[in-house]
């Protein structure tokens, strides 16, 4: 009786895993945007005042990226990512660099360390 009591006490937990990552797998986000497609519109605060939507900058070229204060290969990038702005803003280029950050006062000083111009955009909720 016990090892029946032990083997159904396994079974049950067993039982709940999988029913954890089925519900987690149907929750999952999709495999996401593939080379061709139009990435989904979004809306987030502007670094300075102001919401901006990723609709705005239908028909030019949008390098999007998204990034932290804190994470090492986001700083190695900044300069390259100036540089490439900087030479082709006047061709209908645009860098929109969406911070993951939590304090938006962080990332402000960020901007003015690196003299970033191109938009930089707030999303303290990850999305």
């Amino acid at each position: 009786m016990k090892n029946l009591a032990y083997a159904l006490g396994i079974l049950l937990i067993a039982l709940m895993l999988y029913l954890g990552l089925v519900t987690d797998a149907e929750r999952a986000p999709s495999a996401g945007v593939r080379p061709g497609d139009k990435a989904p519109d979004f809306r987030l605060t502007k670094i300075g005042g102001g919401e901006v939507s990723l609709r705005d900058y239908r028909g030019k070229v949008v390098l999007l990226n998204f990034w932290a204060t804190w994470c090492p290969p986001c700083k190695e990038e900044m300069p390259l990512f100036k540089d490439v702005y900087k030479k082709y803003r006047d061709k209908g280029f645009e860098i929109i660099a969406v911070s993951t950050d939590a304090s938006t006062d962080v990332v402000k000083d960020f901007i003015s360390e690196y003299s970033i111009k191109f938009v930089v955009l707030h999303d303290r909720e990850g999305h």
